[in-house]
C-alpha cells in the first residue's frame, strides 16, 4: 500500500509498504530528494 500527497512542490509519502519504495522511484524519475518527505519515518532526535 502507498499513500502519498503533493503539498505545494513537495511529495509527502505517508505510508509505503511496497517492495519498490516510492521514494526510490521518484528519485529515479528526477524528483530531488529534498522535495520528498517520508512522513512514516520518525523524525531524528536533536543531537
Amino acid at each position: 500500500m502507498v499513500m502519498a500527497r503533493i503539498v505545494n512542490d513537495t511529495v509527502i509519502i505517508d505510508e509505503d509498504t511496497t517492495d519498490r519504495p516510492l521514494v526510490n522511484e521518484l528519485a529515479n524519475a528526477g524528483i530531488p530528494r529534498d522535495k520528498i518527505v517520508l512522513a512514516y519515518l520518525p523524525e531524528p532526535s536533536p543531537a
